[in-house]
């Protein structure tokens, strides 16, 4: 299977994301700085689903191939 550079980039934004929500965790705001930060924060909170949400997709479309049957009920 080929990359795809749209899911790979959408990964990696989603990696930056991440490292953003610790880095505000971090930082010490005043009023309106406080008010941004935690906006963000909460923008990046979708961070690690899509994160999960796009690997476990890709590792769905994998095939998996084993000697071991299937036993059907």
């Amino acid at each position: 299977m080929q990359r795809n550079l749209y899911f790979d980039t959408l990964r990696g934004i989603a990696i930056l994301m991440v490292v953003a929500i610790h880095t505000f965790i971090a930082c010490e705001f005043d009023n309106f700085q406080s008010i941004c930060a935690i906006s963000m924060r909460e923008i990046f909170n979708v961070a690690v689903p899509l994160f999960l949400a796009i690997s476990g997709f890709f590792i769905g479309l994998k095939k998996f191939e084993s000697n071991y049957q299937i036993i059907t009920f």
